[in-house]
């Protein structure tokens, strides 16, 4: 990855070197790192998934936060996709209500999958769904959402402003880049010592493929504002300070 996620490179090497089957991707404010696909990088991934005939599966879980800009990669495949959503984090995670769109030749095997493992989606939700999305109150819940992550990410700007952190300015975490000599897993439990939870970055890397030094701050999970800016000043106070070293024993 870089600043705009998925490399065309590396997806490249990837898909040259192994039996891929499916092309699993977050374009659009990138959990854990924030970053967004611009649309000449969209346009890239999507010719080399031409290239060698491999579907795209798209979470498109965050979209809202960024208004729904860029639209999906879909848009410039040949070869045909998926793209997922549901209103979880833009309304609430209680309206248990997801989205699939699939190739149409696909529909009938993705319905029976869904079948499968959870019967349907609640009949009740869903009309609530469909209702509160005619009517604009997704839309209005959007924004307030997407309102008060940018503020959180002007607080936590504001007190991390010495460190290394990426995010989009409306995205639910921030990436904290740990300085020398901190380790994710020691900051991490660190942090619990003192009442903050965070994320280490080896929980999001693949299999036994190296993790950045680094932990994703969670902005959204504080009850308020102060309550954040509470959590942060903790976390700086850790910055500044060197982790307590283990006791070796041979």
């Amino acid at each position: 990855m870089d600043a705009e996620g998925m490399i065309p490179d590396s997806l490249e090497a990837a898909l040259r070197n192994q039996p891929v089957k499916l092309i699993c991707c977050v374009p659009t404010v990138q959990n854990p790192t924030g970053s967004v696909m611009g649309e000449e990088r969209r346009r890239q991934i999507a010719r080399i998934a031409d290239r060698h005939g491999v579907p795209i599966l798209e979470d498109g879980i965050y979209d809202f936060l960024a208004g729904h800009e860029p639209g999906p990669i879909m848009r410039h495949t040949m070869t045909e996709g998926f793209f997922v959503t549901s209103l979880s984090k833009s309304v609430s995670p209680a309206l248990r209500c997801g989205m699939l769109v699939a190739p149409a030749r696909l529909a009938d095997d993705a319905t029976r999958l869904m079948s499968a493992s959870a019967l349907h989606a609640p009949l009740l939700m869903s009309e609530l769904a469909r209702r509160w999305m005619e009517g604009g109150q997704v839309a209005a819940s959007e924004k307030a959402v997407r309102e008060e992550a940018m503020a959180r990410q002007v607080i936590a700007a504001e007190r991390l402003a010495s460190w290394e952190c990426h995010a989009h300015p409306a995205a639910f975490h921030t990436w904290l880049t740990l300085p020398d000599p901190w380790r994710p897993a020691d900051f991490a439990r660190a942090a619990e010592s003192h009442g903050v939870m965070v994320t280490p970055a080896e929980s999001f890397a693949n299999g036994r493929d190296p993790a950045p030094f680094a932990v994703r701050l969670s902005l959204t999970g504080a009850m308020t504002r102060e309550d954040l800016s509470t959590g942060l000043d903790t976390i700086t106070g850790l910055l500044d300070s060197a982790p307590v070293p283990y006791r070796a024993v041979v």
